[in-house]
């Protein structure tokens, strides 16, 4: 399999969520003009990289058990996050918090 085709089945797997052939996640359209609107909703990707969100990613499973199908949102301590049960057959929303002392906090809120 050439390098292109390799990368083609690569695209195809990560935005074709399991168990729904047919059906591929191309993402919202944004207008240039409305893009501004969504780095300052986005949570910011330096989070990430000290490790203060856990960094899931569409189509990853979790748990051997929730297939992440698209983020619904995200706030100081969590990123939310809409997920198909495998087990139970259903759609969740995931709610990963922030690993220490504060992620800690908001969950026994």
């Amino acid at each position: 399999m050439s390098e292109p085709e390799a990368a083609a089945g690569l695209e195809t797997a990560i935005t074709t969520p399991s168990g729904r052939i047919g059906t591929t996640d191309h993402g919202d359209f944004v207008d240039s003009e409305d893009e501004y609107e969504f780095d300052e909703v986005a949570e910011d990707p330096e989070q990430y990289a000290r490790g203060s969100y856990y960094p899931t990613y569409i189509g990853e499973t979790l748990a051997d058990r929730y297939r992440i199908d698209h983020k619904l949102g995200h706030g100081g301590f969590s990123v939310v996050w809409m997920a198909y049960d495998m087990l139970s057959k259903t759609d969740v929303a995931l709610k990963i918090m922030v690993p220490g002392d504060v992620g800690e906090h908001e969950y026994h809120i």
